[in-house]
């Protein structure tokens, strides 16, 4: 069965489906080797290109992240059919209680991403908690961007993350940790843009309804 509920997201950082910290180790992983599922037939070729550290509050329950790159992917059934393929790899892989997987535009921007899915392997989610009562069992989260990136998107992005710790705040009030209107100006300069042009990209997101158990 398959649902599609629209969701719109306005990315400002990395987002992780697990509600855990975490942060990327930057290890490269081999990705797996394994068949297909048969209804994952849009699932494209990806590569697996980091693990993420995840740190839970449950000392017995195995969590895992990874990064994935599928340059062939694109729209949101190649999107999220990629995803599920990886976390079924993943899962398998390392028979974590928790697998999440996030499909980012490529081996840099690990800021944005077009797809995030993640497996529960006894359907109680992230944080080992089943839903609402009555209590309803959370194997799969799953969504999916429905377009790509454009190319100033991407690069105004990539400018944005990386150029972050050049313009630290000098506000102390300020809520930010860096200085905004700097940052954005510098970014404007350097892609030859308006600066109003420069803002970090908007996405929609949608929901993807899949129920197989692993």
């Amino acid at each position: 069965m398959l649902l599609k509920i629209v969701l719109v997201l306005t990315i400002f950082s990395l987002v992780v489906s697990t509600g855990c910290e975490t942060q990327d180790s930057g290890t490269d992983t081999e990705p797996p080797e394994y068949t297909q599922a048969s209804e994952l037939s849009q699932a494209k070729p990806y590569r697996v290109i980091g693990e993420g550290s995840v740190v839970c509050d449950l000392p017995d329950r195995k969590v895992g992240l990874w990064f994935i790159v599928a340059e062939e992917a694109t729209g949101f059934e190649e999107y999220a059919q990629t995803a599920i393929q990886a976390v079924r790899d993943l899962y398998r892989l390392h028979s974590r209680d928790h697998t999440s997987v996030l499909l980012i535009p490529n081996d840099e921007l690990m800021g944005l991403y077009y797809a995030s899915a993640s497996y529960a392997a006894d359907g109680k989610g992230a944080l080992g908690l089943t839903g609402d009562a009555p209590a309803k069992e959370m194997y799969w989260k799953l969504r999916a961007a429905d377009r790509q990136f454009t190319g100033q998107e991407l690069a105004i992005a990539e400018l944005w993350f990386e150029k972050i710790p050049d313009f630290p705040s000098k506000d102390p009030l300020s809520s930010l940790s860096y200085d905004e209107q700097a940052l954005r100006q510098y970014v404007a300069d350097a892609l030859n843009i308006p600066v109003a042009e420069v803002i970090l990209p908007q996405m929609v997101y949608i929901e993807y309804e899949y129920d197989a158990r692993l």
